[in-house]
């Protein structure tokens, strides 16, 4: 009894602990990660996921079961071969063609300075209707030499007598599983697992980022874009049980158990309309391949409400299979990571503000002598242009350096920084992605180069950084009267429990009256109507925008490389603007300036938007 009592009652704490470390369990319970949902404009309450969670098998095989490897071979390849080879993007690919192609024809051409390129479109037509032939013929070759390949590869698999596993293939859909296991090869089988899964491939992979694979079975981990963003919303809380097992492992049901349930994670719903979304990252991928461009953003925003309703960038990575980007910079966003300077779409900026301050008027004149020297430097138009007398309509129309700097010169610095600070400039934006980047102003507070000069050089955009969203919300505010807003993606959080959370629109501030606005949208109306943006222009539509063509500063010496950086900002219908669209690349190879690169871009992805909202032709 005494002994007992010991036992049950003084060493209550020991015994209990060896009996639960003997048959007790304690198991984590995994919450379901978060899905991400877009709409489309003519089905509201229709929700398409952008990223959801989904069951998929890894088929592998046991090779001292197989039979007769050769023979199966001759059955699993042709099923298997789909899995593992990716399927190569023509379109693309002739893009990089045609890139090439105009890079030879116009080096052929040797255009005088300051001329843009001029290609025979007959003859570049020719050219590539024969390097389409060529390339799909290569490209059968290469997929029959690659399927031999994978064959040999899969005997081997096959053919390791003493090996009592080999995986074959990981994330194989029901479907094609099906179609597998009917083949009913003696020692193929296969185990499921849940995956993060993006149906859209490499659509949206920049706002998205992707999930850590877990093969712990432990809590999700975003990286990059909303996944990383909102990481602690999406992934869930564990939950866990304490229970009792038996011999074999599995819980005892009648035995006492302690359960904390797991609480899964919050849906979101994005701004983001599903069908602009596709067209758009499709248009920027062939038209960055085409002009042999690094790098592209497009990105298109309600100037009324901040929403974002596409965002694209090139180059591109599948979250489906992130492990294989090799390069990490493919996985920052350049719509929000790629700072640079803007270049002449910034003097839409710095007009607003002389019109702002009442120091000039859209038909107020100036003479230009092509140059202008301030301290030892001397800045000149582009191409050495001089274009004597000229309004300032005919500044932005023909993008005229020294028409910026006597507007510049006007305004002055102290009010040039505020009204840069107030357009956004300077700091982010405060979307809802990760690797977001601010942008630096800081050139306009160095004294060491004088007031004078960094005031000059930043009123047509060098000097300066800015990113692609930056640069469209403060073409934003002049679309939205004046008002800048603060641009946001995320247009409802759904709890696990089934509360939303919906997203209010947020102004920022007022930067400049409506009447400016007014007066510059009709200047930037001309812009494309009669100056270097004609090839934005939309057949039956007001469209307002300017062309920035900026060199990109050297990372070797002091001063500029030779490549250069192509934006260009719009807004239709200019009176009552829709939507505000920014189209950019960094160094493309085949054109010169911006009108011949990203101004063509927009006009197709404008024009669709335009017809897409079924927006009454005006013109």
């Amino acid at each position: 009894m005494a002994r007992l009592f010991n036992i049950q009652v003084l060493d209550y704490d020991l015994y209990s602990a060896k009996a639960m470390r003997q048959h007790g369990v304690e198991k984590e319970i995994m919450p379901s990660r978060g899905r991400i949902f877009v709409r489309t404009q003519q089905e509201k309450s229709g929700l398409y996921p952008l990223a959801a969670n989904k069951e998929f098998a890894l088929v592998y095989v046991v090779p001292k079961d197989v039979l007769n490897p050769e023979q199966e071979v001759e059955k699993l390849a042709p099923v298997l071969y789909p899995l593992v080879y990716e399927e190569p993007d023509v379109e693309k690919m002739m893009a990089e063609i045609e890139s090439k192609l105009r890079e030879a024809m116009a080096k052929e051409n040797s255009p005088e300075p300051g001329q843009e390129v001029s290609i025979d479109k007959e003859q570049l037509n020719i050219a590539l209707e024969k390097e389409r032939l060529i390339l799909l013929e290569a490209l059968k070759k290469e997929k029959e030499e690659k399927m031999k390949e994978y064959q040999n590869e899969l005997l081997k698999k096959l053919s390791k007598r003493n090996d009592p596993y080999e995986p074959l293939v990981k994330k194989v859909d029901k479907d094609k599983l099906e179609e597998i296991m009917a083949l009913k090869i003696n020692g193929v089988n296969y185990f499921m697992s849940d995956y993060r899964y993006y149906p859209e491939g490499n659509i949206s992979s920049h706002i998205l980022g992707y999930v850590v694979e877990n093969p712990e079975n432990t809590i999700t981990q975003g990286s990059y874009g909303l996944e990383g963003f909102f990481n602690g919303e999406l992934a869930g809380i564990a939950g866990s049980i304490k229970a009792e097992q038996d011999a074999s492992r599995q819980i005892i049901i009648a035995a006492d158990r302690k359960v904390n349930p797991a609480v899964n994670g919050s849906d979101l719903i994005l701004t983001i309309d599903k069908t602009i979304q596709n067209v758009a990252c499709r248009k920027l991928s062939i038209a960055t391949l085409r002009h042999g461009a690094d790098l592209g953003s497009v990105i298109i925003v309600n100037p009324k409400t901040g929403a974002i309703i596409a965002m694209c960038s090139y180059p591109e990575f599948d979250p489906n299979d992130y492990g294989q980007t090799k390069d990490l910079d493919f996985f920052n966003n350049v719509g929000i990571y790629s700072a640079y300077e803007p270049g002449s779409v910034y003097k839409a900026m710095t007009m607003a503000m002389g019109l702002d301050l009442e120091l000039v008027e859209p038909d107020s004149a100036f003479e230009d002598a092509g140059q202008v020297v301030i301290a030892t430097e001397t800045i000149k138009n582009a191409e050495d242009r001089v274009y004597g007398k000229a309004t300032m309509t005919e500044v932005l129309e023909n993008s005229i350096n020294t028409g910026a700097i006597y507007v510049a010169q006007k305004v002055g610095i102290n009010n040039f920084i505020k009204y840069t600070r107030d357009f956004g400039f300077g700091e982010k934006a405060g979307i809802e992605l990760k690797t977001e980047a601010a942008g630096n102003i800081n050139s306009l507070s160095d004294k060491m180069h004088g007031d004078n000069l960094n005031l000059a050089v930043a009123s047509f955009g060098q000097s300066i950084t800015a990113t692609p969203l930056q640069m469209l919300m403060a073409y934003s505010a002049i679309a939205n009267q004046g008002i800048l807003v603060k641009p946001y993606i995320v247009d409802e959080i759904i709890r696990p429990d089934g509360q939303r959370i919906k997203i209010q629109p947020q102004e920022l501030r007022r930067v400049i009256s409506p009447r400016t606005a007014m007066l510059l949208s009709g200047m930037l109306v001309k812009v494309v109507d009669s100056g270097h943006a004609k090839p934005a222009g939309v057949k039956g539509y007001y469209v307002a925008g300017k062309t920035g063509t900026a060199q990109i500063a050297s990372s070797v010496v002091r001063g500029y490389s030779g490549r250069t950086s192509h934006s260009f900002i719009g807004f239709a219908p200019a009176d009552d603007p829709e939507f505000v669209i920014i189209t950019y690349m960094q160094d493309p190879k085949d054109v010169k300036y911006a009108e011949s690169s990203v101004a063509p871009l927009f006009r197709e992805i404008a024009e669709f938007v335009l017809n897409y909202y079924q927006i009454e032709k005006e013109r």
